[in-house]
């Protein structure tokens, strides 16, 4: 029991992905099935289902992403608004086929919020000056998770041999699309327009806020962000122009302009995927509790929602 409860608490990577699930009820009756998985472990995962599963009951699990194929438990159980999450342990032939995804690479910059040309001596400085105020000594700001945090960053960004490998991960990871981008809300129809608009105001924001020096984007460097062909993106670009949220640099960089800061900063907290982009998660394509949707499922309340964003006050 205790081998379990320890294999349970293994570090868990944040994940989206397909999950098919088969299992008996109370009555014998067969049931199928398809959950969004929100993260996994080598002990077992974390998914999302619009149906409750009985804790304890043994399930079939199905993962072609994970290459998981094999059998299960029902560990918990607990609703989340209109849907369940659900913790599966996988049982040791379904564990030993498994392929963790890899884990995404901190945006350590963006935890310190400065360049990634900065100095050694700014890094210091601003660490030392985010340390004080997050210490879990500090009775009005302190976040002990937040200091860990920072203090991880800082013994890599701190040390320059190892800020030397992380440089080198971190433009190979620049060079890559955003994970987030993989997610369908950003494909297809009205929504996936709406979405991708969303998408470019975020990624001129960061760009503008952590690199002042250089704070527009190129059409091809959006491009390979958010792995859209140039024809997908025209559009877009056109609508933010003409509602002067974007404007064009003297270099034709996209940067983003003071009304589009403003618009963006007023309507984040209404819209899921914007918050994630902007605290610098979009290298991972979900964290738990953010879209409480289920692969196939009906767009929550806060998705449809925004959906809404870029029609209001600029239509």
């Amino acid at each position: 029991m205790e081998k379990e409860k320890r294999a349970r608490c293994q570090a868990r990577v944040t994940a989206e992905f397909a999950i098919l699930l088969r299992w008996a009820d109370e009555s014998g009756a067969w049931n199928n099935a398809e959950a969004r998985g929100v993260d996994v472990s080598k002990a077992g995962a974390k998914v999302m289902l619009r149906e409750p599963i009985k804790t304890g009951t043994p399930i079939r699990v199905d993962a072609p992403k994970l290459n998981v194929s094999g059998t299960g438990t029902v560990r918990y159980c607990t609703r989340k608004g209109n849907l369940f999450t659900i913790g599966i342990q996988f049982s040791p032939e379904a564990a030993s086929s498994l392929c963790l995804p890899r884990p995404p690479l901190a945006d350590y910059y963006e935890i310190l919020q400065i360049s990634p040309n900065a100095d050694q001596a700014t890094i210091h400085r601003v660490y030392r000056n985010l340390a004080a105020r997050h210490h879990p000594d500090n009775d009005e700001t302190g976040d002990a998770e937040r200091f860990q945090r920072l203090a991880d960053t800082y013994r890599v960004l701190g040390d320059p041999a190892r800020r030397d490998d992380y440089d080198a991960n971190y433009r190979r990871r620049e060079s890559k699309p955003l994970p987030i981008f993989e997610l369908k809300d950003f494909v297809g129809g009205m929504t996936g327009e709406i979405n991708r608009r969303l998408g470019i105001l975020c990624l001129l924001y960061r760009q503008r806020l952590y690199r002042p020096e250089t704070p527009g984007l190129s059409v091809l460097q959006m491009e390979t962000l958010m792995a859209f062909p140039r024809e997908h993106l025209n559009f877009t670009l056109w609508y933010l122009r003409e509602k002067k949220l974007v404007t064009q640099l003297d270099n034709s960089d996209c940067a983003l302009s003071a009304a589009g800061i403003d618009y963006l900063e007023a309507n984040a907290p209404n819209h899921p995927l914007v918050a994630r982009i902007l605290d610098g998660e979009a290298g991972s394509a979900t964290r738990p509790g953010d879209r409480d949707v289920p692969a196939g499922g009906e767009e929550s309340g806060d998705a449809a929602a925004g959906n809404r964003l870029l029609m209001m006050r600029h239509a």
